[in-house]
C-alpha cells in the first residue's frame, strides 16, 4: 500500500462515536479509522475531495468495512448508508487493491452496519404481529448468516459485498466481532 495506514490505527470503540462523542460499542477491537483513511486517499487521488466513507475497516483474511450509527434501526438514514457502501469499496480499492477489479475486491469484502436501538429517542411501540413478520423475514431472508439484511442493503450482494451485516450494537459485540477475529 503506498498510503501509511499505520496513522489510522485505532479501536472499534473509538470509531464508533458519534458527534456527540458518545460510543455505540465499547469493544477494544483493533481496526483502522477508515474516515481517516479515505481523507488521505482524497488527498493523493482525489485533489483533496473526499466521497462517503464508512468508520471503520478491519483487515484480516478478508476484509471489514464498518459503519456504526448510534440511532434505532427504524430511523436510520438508508440512502446515506447505500453511499457509504459504494464509496468506501472504491476508495478500498484506491487504498492498496489497485491489482483487485471491483469484483475480485467484492468476493473477500463483507458491510457491517451496526445501529443502536437502545439509543435516546422514541422507541418504536411493540407489536405482536410485528414481531411475526420480523421473524418471518428473518426466516425467508436470503442471507448466509443468522441475521436479515435490513435497509435494502442486499441489492449490493454478491455483486458488491461478500457478506452483509445489518446488527443491533449488541448483536455486533456478542456475535458478529467474534466471527471477525
Amino acid at each position: 500500500m503506498d498510503i501509511d495506514i499505520a496513522r489510522a490505527k485505532s479501536t472499534l470503540r473509538d470509531i464508533s462515536k458519534d458527534d456527540n462523542g458518545n460510543c455505540v460499542v465499547q469493544s477494544q477491537q483493533e481496526c483502522y479509522n477508515f474516515d481517516l483513511l479515505s481523507e488521505l486517499v482524497a488527498n493523493k487521488y482525489r485533489k483533496g475531495k473526499k466521497t462517503t466513507s464508512v468508520d471503520g475497516l478491519i483487515v484480516k483474511e478478508n476484509i471489514y468495512l464498518i459503519e456504526f450509527k448510534n440511532t434505532r434501526k427504524g430511523h436510520m438514514p438508508k440512502k446515506e448508508l447505500f453511499y457509504k457502501a459504494y464509496d468506501s469499496l472504491y476508495t478500498l480499492q484506491l487504498l492498496g487493491y489497485k491489482n483487485l477489479s471491483i469484483n475480485d475486491l467484492a468476493k473477500i469484502t463483507t458491510y457491517i452496519v451496526v445501529y443502536n436501538d437502545n439509543a435516546v429517542g422514541q422507541k418504536e411501540q411493540k407489536s405482536d404481529s410485528m414481531e411475526q413478520m420480523k421473524q418471518k423475514l428473518k426466516e425467508l431472508s436470503k442471507v448466509g448468516t443468522d441475521y436479515p439484511i435490513h435497509f435494502k442493503l442486499d441489492i449490493y450482494k454478491p455483486e458488491i459485498f461478500k457478506e452483509i451485516y445489518t446488527v443491533d450494537k449488541m448483536v455486533f459485540e456478542t456475535d458478529v466481532i467474534n466471527k471477525i477475529i
